[in-house]
């Protein structure tokens, strides 16, 4: 198989779709474990407790899809780039 923009852009969209659900369940399961930690992420930045409702769920899992695809297209790109230019 070769490894091209399109197949690495829809393989981080599903790395990212998998990555989300097992987020909410855990945000979900675990809330004040899951503020700690994304205030030790934000080097103590201090949130408000978690909001999980299923429209942040919904939006938010899209744009990171999205997002995550964008990302995978773009890196496919450049290594495509970067394969062509070694190459030549």
């Amino acid at each position: 198989m070769k490894l091209s923009k399109k197949i690495l852009a829809n393989t981080f969209a599903l790395f990212a779709f998998v990555i989300w659900i097992i987020s909410a369940i855990l945000v979900y399961l675990f809330p004040v474990f899951s503020l700690n930690m994304t205030i030790w992420m934000m080097m103590g930045m201090e949130f408000e407790p978690y909001n999980l409702t299923w429209f942040n769920f919904f939006w938010g899992g899209i744009l990171f899809i999205v997002w995550s695809w964008i990302g995978g297209y773009i890196f496919g790109w450049c290594l495509e780039y970067v394969n062509r230019k070694v190459r030549e």
